[in-house]
């Protein structure tokens, strides 16, 4: 079968896939069949030059002109893999050939040559027949089914980067891009205020004025996350409409997040363990499910029930025996490996090991008053580090510690005047480690003819959209500029933006008012009250609903939502976001509501949202980061969702931000959502009721 378009000639790029008995999906169900198709378009789409990428978890590896990845989600049942020849019989086009076990290398795998041979071949043959101007096709087609329908991604406003900085930037947005690279310079502002656009169009303006020099340059864009890379390299293809920017002939500029950067700079595409994402909810629970199965075997030994576990506080112990406590506990055990044991390569047994078992511990962290719950954690620790080498994965956290250490060696200090860079911009700072944050004074050209210099390091963040502790797990009291000394940039230039244009005035007030709830965590000037400028037109004032449980909070928001997508089909975008992780998971699997919207369960998926014809989206603030929807249904705002038997500071702030990273992705309307059986609305929602920014409905 052949899916070809009108424009369709004999130099156009293919797509061949095999899907006869022993083809790509003959081992698959259906719904596996649907994510490993949607992998082999993204897969041709990159090849093709697309604006697009494969996801960090795909397990991309290259070897000549020959590619593979997972075909689904990897699990320990499921490790087949998608094998692609990129360049078949020497041609432009892409074939993917075989579905097979990651235990077989490519040169075990048959390509069938005939098969593509054939295709290409009957494809000329539609071409050449003519067949574009027949009238009427029936049943009968020969030459299969016509798509005459362009898709298209676009930024905003068709405007070119020189229009967005004479017309549309602020004079705060203007300050930023027109710094010099004589000084690192950090630009701090509310979700909303265009601090992704502002470096967008730096790095667009800057590699011009260089071209223009002809000044031989590599810039490079650093993210967090594929999806806000690929988001980014759309900004820039829409201001450079012909996408002249990628074919500089002095300057190059190079758009990709950290962990696929390491996984080029460190060559894991051709070794045989990949690392496990901790980037969406494939990750997540992968990793908890590891943890809460190292946890039912130390159970079972006597040696850490009794002679560890044993001596602890009864509500720790009591937490870590019960199936239905256990998980928010193991939850923020897995917080303290990713913010303080790995970050600082704690261990049981060294001296760091040591010292945290007896060391003061800072407010935002996990609850742990005494050295024996410390000691369960560092026992926890020690089996989900053997677990993940048993499984023959990487933790992020233990990729990036090679990453720094790959930095510091001769290879790169011989390969860094070629492969370096003259200017390194980072999006959504406030997302990465302590060890992440190190990465980035290491990646310029001849770092070591630098000491001397400042390095034009452009950093873009907001602390308070850090739904984690990543971002201030190192910072000692009273010493905010500690988040941005882990640079090793030396003094930053600071730019504050100021001006929202994403939401009404209605939920900036309504977000202000969230803003007294953080806790100050000791950061000084980082975390200043919010005050926020909107240039937009007035909207509703935000609602909260309380409804009687959380079934009846579904049916009927759902519907709600679901009903306002369809009459709003292809105007306006309608989202629900859910505060909690475990409920989230929850409401996934209710069959009740699976009709009335389209899953965003990761960063993977927001390419899904070019295809949601009439749904709303059901998803977590997380994994929409840096997104805006017209009409956001932010549910389950519980008072439960903070234990006051067991306060954490660190547990509340991170609640806080979830819900500002949430509520902040609304435009025009923001609606809340709480359950009387979960003990009513949280009492962050207090301040903004009582000033009337947020209205009961």
């Amino acid at each position: 079968m052949f899916l070809i378009s009108e424009k369709t000639t004999s130099e156009s790029k293919l797509l061949v896939i095999k899907v006869n008995s022993n083809g790509i999906f003959s081992e698959l169900d259906n719904k596996d069949k649907s994510i490993a198709f949607d992998r082999v378009i993204t897969i041709a789409l990159s090849q093709f030059g697309e604006s697009i990428s494969p996801g960090k978890g795909w397990g991309r590896y290259v070897s000549g002109k020959k590619l593979s990845i997972y075909a689904t989600t990897r699990t320990q049942k499921n490790k087949n893999r998608l094998y692609f020849d990129t360049s078949p019989l020497d041609t432009n086009h892409i074939y993917a050939y075989a579905l097979d076990s990651d235990n077989n290398g490519f040169e075990n795998i048959e390509v069938d040559e005939s098969l593509f041979l054939d295709s290409v071949t009957l494809i000329d043959e539609a071409i050449n027949s003519g067949w574009q101007n027949t009238v009427e096709a029936d049943d009968k087609t020969e030459y299969g089914i016509e798509l005459t329908e362009d898709l298209y991604r676009s930024f905003g406003e068709c405007l070119n980067f020189e229009q967005w900085y004479e017309n549309k930037l602020t004079n705060e947005q203007r300050s930023f891009v027109d710094k010099s690279y004589d000084e690192p310079v950090r630009l701090k502002g509310a979700a909303g205020t265009g601090k992704t656009l502002a470096l967008a169009v730096k790095i667009l303006k800057d590699a011009y004025r260089f071209e223009t020099e002809k000044k031989k340059k590599r810039l490079l864009f650093v993210t967090h996350s594929f999806v806000t890379a690929q988001l980014v390299e759309d900004m820039l293809n829409s201001m450079d409409s012909e996408m002249n920017w990628k074919f500089l002939e002095h300057v190059k500029i190079k758009i990709v997040s950290l962990y696929d950067l390491a996984q080029e700079l460190l060559n894991y595409n051709f070794k045989k363990f990949t690392p496990i994402s901790k980037d969406g909810r494939e990750g997540r629970k992968l990793q908890f499910e590891i943890l809460e199965e190292v946890l039912t075997k130390k159970l079972m030994e006597a040696k850490f029930k009794v002679g560890v576990l044993g001596k602890c506080k009864e509500n720790f112990k009591s937490a870590m025996e019960s199936n239905e406590g256990r998980k928010p506990l193991l939850l923020e055990i897995l917080n303290e490996f990713a913010c303080v044991l790995d970050a600082e390569n704690i261990v049981m047994g060294s001296d760091n090991g040591n010292k945290y078992l007896t060391s003061s511990r800072e407010n935002w962290q996990m609850h742990l008053p005494t050295e024996h719950e410390r000691r369960a954690v560092l026992e926890l620790h020690m089996g989900f580090r053997k677990y993940l080498k048993d499984l023959n994965v990487l933790s992020m956290d233990q990729m990036i510690a090679d990453l720094n250490r790959y930095l510091m060696s001769h290879e790169w200090n011989h390969i860094c005047e070629d492969e370096g860079y003259d200017g390194v911009f980072v999006d959504e700072l406030h997302c990465f480690t302590r060890p992440e944050r190190m990465v980035f004074h290491e990646l310029f050209r001849l770092n070591k003819s630098f000491e001397t210099k400042k390095l034009p390091l452009f950093m873009a963040y907001d602390v308070k959209q850090s739904v984690d502790d990543n971002f201030i797990c190192t910072v000692k009291k009273g010493s905010g500029s500690a988040l941005i000394n882990s640079t090793n940039v030396g003094k930053t230039n600071l730019v504050e933006l100021t001006q929202v244009f994403r939401y009404t005035p209605e939920i900036a007030k309504f977000l202000s008012d969230l803003d007294g709830s953080f806790p100050a965590l000791d950061l000084a000037s980082e975390w200043n009250e919010l005050t926020l400028k909107t240039n937009t037109t007035s909207g509703a004032i935000p609602k909260l609903s309380l409804y009687r449980d959380p079934v009846d909070l579904i049916d009927n928001v759902f519907k709600l939502a679901s009903r306002q997508a369809r009459s709003l089909s292809g105007k306006k975008t309608v989202a629900i976001l859910c505060s909690n992780f475990d409920l989230f998971e929850e409401y996934l699997i209710a069959g009740r509501i699976k009709r009335y919207y389209e899953p965003i369960s990761s960063r993977d998926d927001v390419t899904k949202l070019g295809r949601l014809k009439g749904k709303c989206i059901f998803s977590m603030p997380e994994y929409v980061a840096g997104l805006q929807f017209d009409m956001v249904y932010l549910i389950n705002l519980d008072k439960v969702e903070v234990d006051e038997e067991n306060p954490s500071c660190g547990a509340y702030r991170r609640f806080v931000s979830r819900v500002y990273l949430g509520a902040s992705r609304a435009k025009e309307e923001l609606h809340i959502s709480a359950c009387e059986s979960r003990q009513g609305y949280s009492p962050i929602l207090q301040p903004a009721l009582s000033s009337n920014s947020l209205l009961m409905s």
